[in-house]
């Protein structure tokens, strides 16, 4: 994930960089900190969902 995050970073055109990014340490820092922030997220929803999956599957079973 950090990678295809960091692929889409470098893609930005060299005038991105100009105007928000005052050195490399600040890129990379930029990078890691957003992939924590977006695997937290994810890990996050994906605890929710397998902790709701059994109560969907027991009152499907109820109703049936």
């Amino acid at each position: 994930m950090r990678v295809r995050y960091l692929k889409a970073v470098l893609r930005q055109e060299v005038a991105y960089f100009d105007l928000h990014v005052t050195s490399t340490s600040e890129v990379i820092t930029s990078v890691s900190n957003d992939s924590l922030v977006i695997q937290d997220c994810l890990s996050e929803k994906v605890k929710k969902k397998l902790i709701t999956c059994p109560f969907l599957i027991k009152a499907i079973a109820i109703l049936i």
